[in-house]
């Protein structure tokens, strides 16, 4: 069995949320302030997100499929450029190692 990190899944996934908060509370995260900071906020919008997405999949069989696949994707691609860094750095370890006569 498969255990997705939360990185796979919204690999690829795009969203645009308004949403009205009190500026005396608005917060944002990071040098380009392209993450919402407002603990508040946050715990609203990713509560609602979770709620629809999984509404969504169950409806929609077929999306859900291929959304699922995709994670798969993203999930094997991730573990090959694992996999294919920790060989480059052995390989590298290994003509380290040698001792030049």
């Amino acid at each position: 069995k498969i255990t997705f990190e939360g990185s796979d899944v919204r690999e690829g996934i795009i969203a645009v949320i308004s949403l009205k908060v009190p500026e005396e509370i608005l917060e944002f995260v990071g040098q380009t302030k392209d993450k919402l900071g407002t603990p508040e906020a946050r715990e609203v919008v990713e509560d609602f997100v979770s709620q629809k997405f999984y509404f969504f999949l169950n409806e929609n069989k077929i999306e859900a499929e291929k959304i699922i696949s995709k994670i798969k994707k993203a999930y094997e691609a991730k573990v090959a450029a694992r996999n294919a860094r920790n060989e480059a750095r052995k390989i590298k370890n290994k003509f380290e190692n040698r001792k030049i006569l």
